[in-house]
């Protein structure tokens, strides 16, 4: 079971921000109906350019390819394939959609449930 289908305070933007990242790649920017869609992926192609700056930017980017626009590889096979830790792949999986949440819906309300995480990962150890 996903991190997602566990923690309900993600049920709803996790799912909905990982569908806007798999739909990025197959939709031309151009093409952009409605006002939402323009906002999704302009969500994803500023958290595309932010990824790409970073030190390990490149390594992200494919990780992002791979599991999300390609679907060639789970995230665990992405980090074999990358020659990279499974956390460390879980890790920048994570803060890619946390990036591109941060982008759609603005970076307060990310602080607030970052600090909520914080607080019921205490209560878990």
């Amino acid at each position: 079971m996903s991190y997602a289908a566990r923690d309900p305070r993600r049920r709803g933007w996790w799912s909905y921000m990982k569908w806007c990242i798999r739909k990025y790649d197959s939709v031309i920017p151009a093409v952009a109906k409605t006002e939402l869609e323009r906002k999704e992926l302009e969500a994803v192609r500023s958290a595309v350019e932010k990824t790409s700056v970073m030190s390990s930017g490149q390594e992200r980017i494919a990780l992002v390819q791979m599991v999300f626009w390609t679907r060639s590889h789970n995230v665990p096979g992405a980090a074999m394939a990358l020659h990279v830790s499974e956390r460390t792949a879980l890790r920048w999986h994570s803060d890619f959609i946390k990036l591109v949440a941060a982008e759609f819906f603005g970076a307060d309300l990310l602080k607030e449930v970052s600090e909520e995480e914080k607080r019921e990962n205490k209560k878990f150890r």
